[in-house]
């Protein structure tokens, strides 16, 4: 890994996924979130905050997106 990004993955991130119960959310971000994780292009201390109009819990949004997530990336479920 180059320096640059090696100081990069030391900083902080916090991404803000705004529409996080819709359709481009569960297809196309939050997969991408998850193979950055995986290959740890992420900093340790990032943050993933989401704002939706529908209301639902965490555990809500968590099985709602875990089929994409599997599917997507080729991912243990365990890591999901």
């Amino acid at each position: 890994m180059n320096s640059s990004l090696t100081l990069h993955l030391q900083d902080g991130l916090t991404v803000f996924v705004i529409g996080a119960s819709g359709d481009l959310a569960k297809k196309k971000t939050y997969p991408s979130l998850l193979a950055l994780y995986a290959k740890k292009l992420l900093p340790q201390d990032t943050l993933i905050w989401g704002y939706a109009r529908s209301k639902k819990t965490h555990e809500e949004i968590r099985q709602q997106i875990k089929p994409y997530l599997i599917e997507n990336n080729s991912i243990e479920e365990s890591v999901v």
